[in-house]
């Protein structure tokens, strides 16, 4: 976040602001700045095809685009109180980052009016994940096991394989232009 941050300046101007800040509605509050600063960051971690799951309604939504256009996609069912969902939530992230293709459900087990649909998906426990591809559940994974996870991706949906900056310039300034030609093939489009 260091330097790309759009309400940094902001931050900064209302932080060593020589004005007082008050609770009128000219002027903004401290507290309010360090929210928007979080949200802004929480903002920027997530992608585009992360989409949570809030009501049955939106389940439901959901469920038809599956089944009905046959769009690839993973339900990950969590709970905020769940260690091991919080565990693989940045894997989950990282995954769903490379493989835009792939629309991501976040589906919180404890909001009100799922129950009903994770007791008709046989939802026991949480972390659980279900794979979808051409409109049916191809695998599913119950549990925080990162490995199996990440295989179970691999195999479903072709994920891309995103080298790193530093690994990629290290090939090119050695002159290996051949393996970063192969290296960089994932990173197109990126």
């Amino acid at each position: 976040m260091r330097g790309r941050s759009i309400l940094r300046p902001i931050l900064f101007r209302q932080a060593f602001s020589v004005r007082s800040i008050s609770s009128s509605s000219s002027q903004i509050s401290i507290s309010n700045l360090i929210k928007l600063a979080f949200l802004e960051h929480e903002l920027a971690l997530v992608p585009k095809n992360v989409v949570p799951v809030k009501t049955e309604e939106e389940f439901y939504t959901a469920a038809s685009k599956i089944q009905g256009q046959s769009v690839p996609a993973v339900l990950y069912f969590t709970a905020t109180w769940c260690t091991p969902c919080r565990f693989i939530g940045p894997l989950m992230v990282e995954l769903a980052r490379r493989t835009p293709e792939v629309t991501f459900y976040k589906i919180d087990a404890d909001k009100e009016g799922l129950a009903g649909i994770l007791e008709e998906l046989n939802v026991t426990s949480v972390p659980t994940i279900h794979y979808f591809k051409e409109g049916k559940m191809e695998d599913e994974v119950v549990g925080a096991d990162a490995t199996h996870i990440v295989l179970t991706m691999n195999r479903l949906y072709n994920m891309r394989r995103i080298q790193s900056k530093m690994y990629l310039t290290k090939l090119m300034l050695d002159g290996n232009y051949q393996a970063f030609s192969q290296a960089n093939k994932g990173n197109e489009g990126l």
